[in-house]
């Protein structure tokens, strides 16, 4: 009985909800976010979330955006997003990291961390872009995920991540 259970558990699949945490639903995807974080935007496509912490006036956010109209090679999705930063936006842009992750609901699902000169303070922004699909013919659930580099909390910022599920 008990591996009955577990085993309905595993298939049944879906994102844990970190203890702390509040489920978000939007169009698309699913994630948890943390004591004081609130869902500060919200239209078809797209949900803008603000954190508490704060440097300078510049807070923790997320932009969920889903692209109901994505088709293409998802490989090159992460670069189409980053190399206007590089080029038009952003000064001193470096790619720190970018890594496949599991993603509850996804086929396919990469997550890169940056870092710039941040225009609104003296100093660094960190950010998160995570880019998932639920198969070959999307939707693309986009997020990005940032906050000014002294106040980016790493454990935050992955257990977000590791809440997402597409829907």
């Amino acid at each position: 009985m008990v591996l009955l259970a577990v085993l309905v558990t595993a298939c049944a699949g879906g994102a844990d909800t970190p203890e702390g945490f509040t489920r978000i639903d939007g169009d698309g995807f699913s994630l948890a976010v943390p004591e004081g974080w609130q869902v500060t935007a919200e239209e078809p496509g797209r949900t803008g979330l603000t954190g508490p912490r704060q440097l300078e006036d510049v807070f923790e956010t997320a932009i969920v955006k889903v692209d109901e109209t994505f088709s293409g090679d998802f490989a090159l999705v992460a670069d189409a997003v980053i190399e206007p930063m590089r080029l038009v936006t952003v000064e001193d842009l470096e790619e720190v990291e970018e890594r496949p992750i599991e993603v509850a609901g996804a086929e396919e699902a990469t997550l890169v961390e940056i870092t710039f000169a941040s225009e609104a303070f003296d100093g660094t922004t960190r950010q998160y872009l995570l880019f998932a699909i639920p198969d070959a013919d999307g939707p693309l659930v986009f997020i990005q995920m940032g906050a000014p580099d002294p106040v980016f909390d790493r454990a935050t910022f992955d257990a977000i991540a590791g809440s997402l599920e597409l829907t």
